[in-house]
């Protein structure tokens, strides 16, 4: 077991406070916290109209780092919302109770060629995009066929309308895809290493509906579609320790003599 504090009296007896303080904490057992936050690239878009077809996009920013500092955790987090509202009508000749509600078919992004595999490896939707696109491998902001709150009409009268929401779906609970994945493989860090961008692409197929009566009703809802990335860069800067072995020994007979000083002149003081 190596004595704590021999390495703090030999890191201030030999004036190498910085690179023992580290190799110091390195062997302690509470250096194991994350390391501080290097960079941070955010992304988004708010209050876009359904269906999304391939923008806005949302753009994720390599970290350039500099060659003393060493990436130990890559943080990407992908949120998103969607809120409904509008009106339904009902159409029949007599009254009608029934509910209505959105169904999202989907809401995803799909990476593109310089997307980091490590996150592209998450994209495991695939699906025809409202304009005719077959997307491959999109990554799930929520869950497919999740259902936005339904809303209750109970003997609407005919040719009477009444509105609908504000709903919302936020991608939490059973409705989540993709939430905040940590990348700490040095493999997969590198992917997010070095110049330049990558793009997420949104998708989105919202279907209205009704249930609780055989027809007749007409249902006319708008759906705002909100997506953010973050990427979080964390990490430490690497400090050197040049050193010969001569002077090296020197230094560990100058730190633990000067322990053995301190630890007499306590003896002697009755410390």
């Amino acid at each position: 077991m190596i004595n704590n504090k021999i390495f703090r009296i030999f890191a201030h007896v030999a004036g190498t406070v910085t690179t023992l303080s580290l190799a110091y904490f390195a062997l302690s057992p509470q250096a194991k916290a994350l390391d501080p936050l290097l960079f941070t690239s955010t992304s988004s878009f708010t209050g876009q109209t359904t269906e999304l077809n391939g923008g806005p996009v949302l753009t994720g920013t390599l970290y350039n780092a500099p060659a003393n500092v060493d990436v130990t955790q890559v943080t990407v987090t992908i949120s998103g919302t969607l809120n409904t509202n509008g009106t339904v009508k009902n159409t029949a000749s007599q009254a009608q109770s029934f509910k209505a509600f959105a169904i999202v078919e989907f809401f995803a992004l799909a990476p593109d060629i310089n997307t980091p595999a490590a996150l592209a490896a998450y994209g495991n939707d695939s699906f025809t995009a409202d304009d005719g696109t077959s997307i491959d491998s999109a990554i799930d902001i929520v869950k497919d066929d999740s259902t936005l709150p339904k809303e209750q009409y109970t003997n609407l009268g005919s040719e009477a309308t009444a509105s609908y929401g504000p709903a919302s779906l936020t991608d939490t609970g059973n409705t989540a895809g993709f939430t905040t994945e940590s990348f700490t493989a040095a493999s997969d860090i590198s992917e997010f290493l070095g110049t330049g961008t990558f793009n997420l692409l949104p998708y989105t197929t919202i279907d209205q509906t009704f249930n609780g009566v055989g027809g007749n009703v007409s249902v006319n809802l708008t759906t705002l579609a909100n997506a953010s990335l973050t990427i979080q860069y964390y990490g430490h800067v690497v400090v050197p320790w040049n050193y010969d072995s001569a002077s090296f020994s020197g230094m560990l007979v100058l730190g633990f003599g000067t322990c053995a000083a301190i630890r007499k002149i306590k003896s002697n003081l009755h410390v």
